[in-house]
């Protein structure tokens, strides 16, 4: 399952929220944080991998194709509890989006 930008970029400002609340003395301190040798290194990792995540195609066409493959054929079978995974994460998804929206 691949993650949207949308569901990063929510995530993102969910953890800004909730850390600026429980940390209000940060907002004071940007410099002290700007300057942070080891904080503009995690910066630097984190545009990095940020840019690989965007290289990632939307709709990966060897993955569709070789699943159309599998269905055709009959080979192509779902463990129930990777259904559940699946379901419950989204649910997960959605809650923090919600939580978000109500704040």
């Amino acid at each position: 399952m691949k993650i949207s930008e949308a569901q990063i970029q929510n995530v993102i400002k969910i953890y800004k929220e909730k850390k600026m609340k429980k940390n209000p003395e940060t907002i004071t301190n940007n410099n002290i944080l700007f300057n942070n040798p080891t904080l503009v290194l995690v910066s630097f990792d984190l545009k990095k991998y940020h840019a690989k995540y965007r290289e990632i195609p939307s709709i990966r066409e060897s993955l569709v194709q070789e699943l159309k493959e599998k269905i055709r054929c009959g080979t192509y079978h779902v463990h129930g509890l990777d259904i559940v995974e699946k379901l419950i994460g989204r649910e997960a998804a959605d809650l923090l989006s919600d939580i978000s929206d109500n704040e």
